[in-house]
């Protein structure tokens, strides 16, 4: 699996490299400051008070001060930098990610699951680039810098203390390795949270309809207490990091501080030096105490790292670069084309069909049949398992899918709709069209008097879902679209399926207008509305069963004459 942070990282590791360089400036200035503040207390203590106050030595600790400021600014400019534009950047590639990746994995993964990570992992790593990581940085630097500034010192009581100090920090690195594999659980739980309260939100009018309200409830608090039970072991194991920060921050400090004191009354120290090594002491274990915290926030930002790069290394679509290819008398192929959504359960099997350019065609059969995958496959959503499908005697392989889909409107019974404004919706954020463009395909899709009545006309906004228009608005919306888009190919899956007669004539209209000079293939749910195909293919167990006119099919008495008589019997053949 390719690192995609580390690759961000590495393409920054510039500023990464100033950090480190500001952050060694600033610590050995303060090194610089303490030693001579040292050196003057022995001044001091020998009676030699002449030069203490003097204006070359005020000057050099306001300089050291100032300069001190200056880098530490840099130093944070930089480590900042670093993180803005990892974070950027990732948030670019993740937008690219989504848009480009198979289908397959946006079916296969709950919309909810994929949020939590582009918004709860993206926040944790985050953190990581702009604040974890800038600390330990400026903690390993201090350290190494004041250590090797100790050793001149005192060498005996500096190597005690490295040999104290990894055993303490050995401890906390096992403790933080609990917490991270904790981490990866948790958030596992998180997402299945997530996905129990977007179907809760989603599914409202059905759970309450059917009052699914307590049921959808329990599960919610059946996971919080799953999450709360982990909280609890995350808490306790944190809460015993912290004690090792507690530990390591007083015991090492208080003991070396006690030795030291020793040497003075040994007389192997002086007191200046006393004053510097407490300092500097301090200046070690202050941030030595928060790396089992920082340690831990790493470790849980790693486990964010990795869910995000399992996203991004998600397999993209695949195919060719073909742009154009309307010369070709078949729109449309289908030969000896298999398919299944699971291995081994083959839905379409050896199906072969073709659609000559500027025919209306009806696909019919009973559910589950595969009808609304043959769209699916059309559209580049899945790639078959076997057989070739061609547009325009061009294998969809060799297309660039952008420009396929290009070739292709669809009209769908189930309508999406953005929460933007009307007409946004209906020229799908086309820059290119005119809201007088927008204005005619709507007269044309015969929605132009509803929108008008509307309180702000085009520039009305619509609810999340769409929830504020019927199924048969939705429907002339996405007629409105498909006449916008202009596609040489125009699907439709029976948009007339399930509205009043009314709206179903105003409809039927539309489509009427919209299919003038296109390649039509239509799923068919209401036989009685596609007698006028100049083809009809009928599946039956994932092939064609037999295919004709309306009336050649009828003569046969055939799969195509039972679905009629289905129908008649008040039995519907809903599409899948």
């Amino acid at each position: 699996m390719k690192s995609i942070f580390r690759k961000l990282f590495f393409r920054n590791l510039h500023l990464l490299i100033l950090e480190l360089l500001f952050a060694y400036v600033v610590v050995q200035l303060l090194v610089t400051g303490s030693q001579k503040i040292s050196t003057a207390i022995d001044r001091v203590l020998q009676g030699d008070t002449q030069n203490i106050f003097s204006q070359e030595f005020l000057a050099e600790l306001v300089l050291i001060v100032l300069a001190g400021t200056i880098f530490t600014f840099i130093k944070n400019v930089c480590a900042q930098q670093l993180a803005i534009r990892v974070q950027t950047k990732f948030r670019d590639l993740a937008a690219d990610q989504l848009m480009e990746v198979e289908y397959q994995f946006i079916s296969d993964h709950h919309s909810a699951s994929v949020y939590n990570k582009l918004l709860g992992d993206i926040g944790v790593v985050s953190e990581y680039y702009s604040g974890i990581l800038p600390q330990m940085i400026t903690i390993i630097v201090t350290v190494g810098v004041i250590l090797y500034s100790l050793l001149t010192l005192d060498s005996i009581l500096i190597l005690f203390f490295l040999i104290s100090f990894p055993v303490i920090l050995l401890i906390s690195w096992y403790a933080n390795s609990r917490l991270a594999r904790m981490a990866r659980g948790r958030w596992q739980l998180l997402d299945e949270l997530n996905e129990i309260g977007y179907d809760s939100l989603s599914g409202i009018t059905v759970g309450r309809s059917f009052q699914l309200d307590e049921i959808m409830n329990q599960r919610i608090e059946t996971m919080t207490e799953k999450i709360l039970r982990f909280d609890i072991k995350r808490n306790y194991l944190s809460a015993i990091s912290w004690g090792l920060s507690f530990l390591v921050k007083w015991g090492p400090h208080i003991l070396l501080s006690s030795l030291a004191l020793m040497r003075v009354v040994n007389k192997t120290m002086t007191v200046g030096e006393l004053t510097f090594f407490i300092l500097m002491l301090d200046r070690i274990v202050q941030p030595l105490s928060e790396l089992p915290a920082l340690l831990n926030a790493a470790k849980e930002a790693e486990v964010s790292k990795k869910r995000l790069e399992q996203l991004m290394n998600e397999p993209k679509e695949a195919f060719g670069s073909r742009q154009t290819g309307m010369q070709n008398e078949c729109a449309v192929s289908f030969s000896q084309v298999s398919f299944g959504y699971t291995e081994g359960n083959e839905l379409l099997k050896d199906l072969s069909l073709q659609v000559m350019a500027g025919s209306k065609v009806a696909i019919v059969g009973e559910s589950g049949e595969g009808k609304s995958t043959i769209f699916r496959l059309l559209c580049g959503f899945y790639s078959p398992g076997k057989g070739e499908l061609a547009l325009f005697g061009t294998s969809l392989n060799q297309w660039d899918i952008t420009a396929a889909r290009k070739m292709i409107s669809i009209v769908s019974q189930n309508v999406f709709l953005f929460p933007d404004t009307i007409a946004w919706n209906v020229a799908c954020g086309n820059k290119d069209v005119t809201i007088i463009d927008v204005i005619k395909a709507c007269k044309l899709a015969n929605i132009h008097d509803f929108i008008m009545n509307q309180p702000l006309g085009y520039e009305t906004p619509v609810m999340e879902r769409g929830d504020s228009f019927s199924g048969g608005e939705k429907q002339r919306l996405s007629i409105a679209r498909a006449f916008l888009k202009n596609a040489p190919i125009l699907l439709l899956d029976e948009p007339t399926s399930a509205i009043d007669m009314g709206t179903e004539k105003l409809i039927k209209t539309a489509i009427e207008r919209i299919s003038k000079g296109k390649t039509v293939l239509t799923i068919a749910h209401r036989l009685s509305t596609i007698q006028d195909a100049d083809r009809i293919y009928v599946l039956s167990k994932g092939k064609i069963a037999e295919s004709g006119t309306h009336q050649e099919l009828l003569g046969r008495q055939g799969a195509y004459r039972r679905l009629i008589r289905m129908q008649e019997g008040g039995e519907g053949a809903d599409g899948n």
